[in-house]
């Protein structure tokens, strides 16, 4: 040991009281410093359960009508079950259009369905499926916007797409247009 270092042991030795008082001293220090993000660390976990205890109250107070939501939900989708066309019905899915053409006035020139993409692995009787059709109608064109309104707000869930509308050499005009219509499939 050197001079220093015996002087200072000696020091201790002598005020025992102070050197503990010290020595704890930087112990606690040190465990201060250790611990300093600790605040920080248990105010993010308090807010996150504070947000989880929000939700949880906005479940348990939305929960209290949660049947009679189901209902609803189970009402409607019985309807757009009903209201919607059959994958595979040609017969019956046709006459929607033939019904528009009565009504409208519209001159139906073609209607040709497509091809409805194959089920998936989970889809059985029941579950939804889109059928497209190529329509080509002709009119006047206040005629034909009537066809596509009545379309649109029909029973049936329809999206029209790629329209193309031509004039002829006398009044009428022809609408070209691909739809795609919510089928079911049975």
């Amino acid at each position: 040991m050197s001079i220093d270092s015996k002087a200072f042991v000696e020091f201790c030795r002598r005020n025992v009281l102070l050197s503990a008082c010290v020595g704890s001293s930087l112990v606690l220090l040190g465990f201060l410093y250790l611990r300093l993000d600790e605040p920080d660390r248990l105010q993010t976990a308090l807010d996150e359960r504070a947000g989880h205890l929000r939700k949880l109250k906005a479940n348990i107070t939305n929960s209290n009508q949660l049947d009679n939501h189901v209902r609803d939900l189970a009402a409607v989708n019985q309807d757009i079950a009903q209201n919607a066309l059959r994958v595979g019905d040609l017969a019956q899915n046709l006459k929607v259009f033939y019904e528009l053409e009565a009504k409208t006035g519209v001159k139906l020139i073609d209607v040709r369905p497509s091809t409805v993409a194959p089920p998936g692995k989970d889809a059985g009787p029941g579950s939804y499926a889109t059928i497209d059709f190529a329509v080509t109608i002709q009119g006047e064109y206040e005629q034909l916007l009537e066809f596509v309104r009545q379309l649109e707000g029909g029973r049936q869930f329809c999206r029209l797409s790629q329209a193309n509308i031509s004039a002829s050499e006398d009044s009428s005009q022809r609408l070209s247009f691909n739809l795609q219509i919510l089928g079911v499939r049975t």
